[in-house]
């Protein structure tokens, strides 16, 4: 959806990685970042039940957007991915949006 430089090579970079293994390290390395990823979504998936669960406190909520403001930290990892589920969010898209650079 952007025709950046940086973001066509990041794109290019995760194809080579998550569905090209023609080498058994590459298998190795999309293995453990296929992981990777997907153990921080889960713990994204968590966050946001927690927070929209009708039967959580609003202290529990507020822990959840802590920990959400921590995933979206560029420095953390595959925040990128977290980003992009958060900016699909209809209510915490805009909540968030003017936290990300």
């Amino acid at each position: 959806m952007d025709d950046d430089p940086k973001t066509i090579m990041t794109k290019e970079l995760l194809n080579e990685i998550f569905n090209k293994n023609n080498t058994l390290n590459k298998q190795i390395t999309g293995a453990y970042l296929r992981t990777s990823v997907f153990k921080q979504y889960n713990i994204l998936l968590t966050q946001l039940n927690k927070f929209y669960d009708d039967y959580s406190s609003e202290e529990e909520k507020e822990e959840s957007l802590a920990k959400i403001k921590e995933m979206i930290k560029r420095d953390k990892p595959y925040s990128a991915f977290v980003r992009w589920c958060i900016l699909e969010d209809e209510e915490l898209g805009p909540l968030f949006e003017p936290l990300m650079d």
